[in-house]
């Protein structure tokens, strides 16, 4: 088996795959931010079988988290009426790191929302996951939500229902992150709930990985062992029926 005649095609499929790889990675957008536990915050009923992340707080207090979306990928879901229009986006994640623990959200359950009104000015990036549902030991309940908000009452920072390929704090007019649970009994009774607010005070987009700069480096390389040869030598090597 000669090594001249599989090393190339070898190198060029690991070259294909490693921009396919990178490709996937570079269009997924990741963004991490801060927020300032805040005073907006409630507690109705029974909460003492919800998670609180509100547990060992004070007003003021710095927390990070990160989202990631891909802008590239169609809506997974539109609505439109003569007052509203909305268009829903999958794939990406979400956490929020506190005392109490560390929020995440279930990739599955979890999507980035835009939404118009047409009469009222105001325009809304929101990412959310769907309802945690937990059964209780009392045969019960708990759904928790989490989620992260950016409003503009322009209309002028989001002028389409296309997710965004950058986000700039200083275009919205709030921007929060939040926490919400409700618990009910086993026939389907209101127990408690809870919603948390931190205000957002700092958001940035988040450098690629140093593994996607690995195998952009390692694409590159490729490409040019596998444009650059020595004429007669489809290896770069010398020449063997020239050597005397």
């Amino acid at each position: 088996m000669d090594i001249k005649n599989i090393l190339p095609p070898a190198l060029a499929v690991a070259f294909i795959f490693t921009s396919v790889a990178t490709s996937a990675d570079a269009s997924t957008l990741t963004f991490n931010f801060d927020a300032s536990y805040s005073a907006a915050s409630y507690a109705q009923g029974d909460t003492s079988n919800l998670f609180d992340t509100a547990s060992g707080l004070s007003v003021g207090q710095i927390f990070h988290g990160s989202f990631s979306y891909d802008p590239s990928l169609p809506p997974t879901s539109t609505y439109s009426d003569p007052f509203f229009q909305s268009a829903s986006y999958g794939g990406g994640t979400f956490a929020f790191s506190l005392p109490s623990g560390t929020l995440t959200i279930n990739p599955a359950s979890y999507s980035v929302q835009l939404s118009s009104y047409s009469f009222d000015p105001f325009d809304r990036f929101i990412t959310q996951s769907q309802p945690n549902v937990v059964s209780t030991a009392a045969g019960g309940e708990i759904l928790t939500y989490f989620g992260f908000s950016l409003s503009d009452s322009t209309s002028t920072t989001l002028t389409t229902l296309s997710a965004p390929t950058s986000l700039d704090l200083s275009k919205f007019d709030t921007a929060y992150v939040f926490t919400q649970a409700f618990e009910f009994d086993a026939s389907s009774n209101f127990v408690g709930q809870y919603y948390r607010e931190f205000d957002l005070t700092s958001l940035t987009a988040a450098v690629p990985e140093p593994s996607t700069w690995a195998m952009m480096l390692l694409g590159f390389c490729g490409l040019g062992f596998m444009t650059y040869r020595p004429a007669g030598s489809p290896l770069g090597l010398p020449d063997r029926t020239k050597m005397k």
